[in-house]
């Protein structure tokens, strides 16, 4: 299973990754935490991100429970 996480960084930086998640059973909080890292390692300067709001993208900007 692949999901599409969007690190939104400022109004003007925002990036998609691509998020291997094997048979699917990953919290959503990993995917976070993993969409962050790697913003880190591609971004100037590199750092470590953390993720501070999720929302899901449809209509409403859900924020779903992290499990």
């Amino acid at each position: 299973m692949k999901i599409i996480a969007t690190v939104k960084a400022s109004e003007f930086l925002e990036r998609s990754y691509t998020i291997e998640c094997g048979n699917g059973n990953q919290f959503i909080h990993w995917i976070a935490t993993t969409a962050c890292m790697q913003f880190g390692q591609e971004h100037y300067p590199p750092g470590i991100y953390i993720p501070t709001l999720l929302m899901k993208k449809d209509e409403d900007k859900t924020v779903p429970h992290p499990r």
